[in-house]
Formats: structure tokens, sequence, C-alpha cells
């Protein structure tokens, strides 16, 4: 008979993957990295927290177009999402 369960791995699982930052590697071309070591160098940040900071502001940009795009379609179509109300 097994006393042990998964459960509490299961558990331990969850919380490893919702508490425990993602590590990637990254590979920049020399220019590229050129580019952001200046960018952290004149913001007085590492190298690592300007490639970090670099993707915060892309989504950040992303989430905002999308927002408008949403605006727009809504303001095209609002009669006819009157008259579906």
């Amino acid at each position: 008979m097994r006393f042990h369960t998964r459960e509490p791995a299961v558990r331990l699982a969850k919380w490893y993957h919702v508490t425990v930052s993602k590590s990637i590697t990254i590979r920049f071309d020399p220019e590229v990295a050129a580019l952001v070591d200046a960018r952290a160098r004149k913001s007085g940040v590492s190298f690592n927290q300007a490639v970090q900071d670099a993707v915060v502001r892309a989504e950040a940009a992303d989430q905002d177009s999308v927002s408008d795009i949403a605006e727009r379609h809504i303001a095209t179509y609002r009669t006819v999402l009157d008259r579906l109300a």
C-alpha cells in the first residue's frame, strides 16, 4: 500500500511556476547589443534591466494599440452595435 500521494508534488510544481521568475537566453547581433548597451549606460541600469525594460515597453505599446484598434472599430460600427443592443 502506498501512503505518499503526488498531491504535495503537484502543489509544489504549481507554486514554483507561479512564483519563480522565468529565465531565457537571448543572442544579440553585435549592432543590437551595442544599442542596448548604450541605452543601459545612458539610463544607468544593467544590460539585463535594459532588455527587461524594452520588453515591458513593447508589451505596453502592444496593449495600447489593441485598445486603440478596438475603440476605432467600436466607433466605426456604433450604429450596428446600437441596433443589436
